[in-house]
């Protein structure tokens, strides 16, 4: 009888291990505080559907003081517009599967996950970031970007993975940058 509850012990002990280990692969949240995760997650989807669907008075709303960086609603909304109409950008984000957060600084937060662009007319997924920022009692957003060197999705199923280089999403969204500076992609 010792040994079956010996043996029942450690079955259960091993069980809730790997039980741990798999709520930590399912929460791509994991790194943000816990009761911000849920409306991380809302936002982020909220931010990837005005940006798939050109809803740009929807995005502006959406990305935060940095990545403002003090221009208007209305220029916003002008330079997504005409970047978007002028091709002036080669990627245009459509879905962004997050998979794991990292913390940057405090209330400032790194998303990586799949992300699925259409580039030339062809749709593509590489691993990508989002940078989070949570300001004003909720979360917005400053720019998202391919991982550095450009990598399959399938790795970040590693649970060691990393970024190669880190990410850099200090500026604001590229189309906004290059209106307003004038530059050409």
């Amino acid at each position: 009888m010792i040994n079956f509850k010996r043996t029942f012990l450690a079955a259960v002990l091993q069980c809730s291990a790997v039980l741990a280990g798999a709520q930590t692969t399912l929460e791509p949240f994991a790194a943000a505080p816990a009761a911000q995760r849920s409306a991380l997650g809302e936002r982020l989807d909220a931010f990837v559907e005005a940006y798939g669907r050109f809803e740009w008075g929807t995005l502006y709303d959406l990305i935060s003081d940095a990545g403002r960086r003090g221009i208007s609603e209305k220029l916003f909304d002008h330079a997504m517009f005409e970047g978007d109409n002028a091709n002036t950008w080669s990627y245009h984000l459509y879905t962004f599967r997050p998979v794991r957060t990292s913390k940057v600084r405090e209330d400032v937060y790194n998303v990586f996950g799949c992300v699925s662009v259409t580039h030339n007319k062809t749709s593509e997924e590489h691993i990508g970031a989002v940078r989070a920022v949570f300001e004003h009692n909720n979360w917005f957003f400053t720019n998202w970007i391919f991982a550095d060197p450009m990598q399959p999705c399938s790795q970040l199923s590693a649970p060691d993975w990393k970024p190669v280089n880190p990410v850099q999403l200090e500026e604001p969204m590229s189309p906004l940058t290059c209106y307003v500076n004038l530059c050409t992609l």
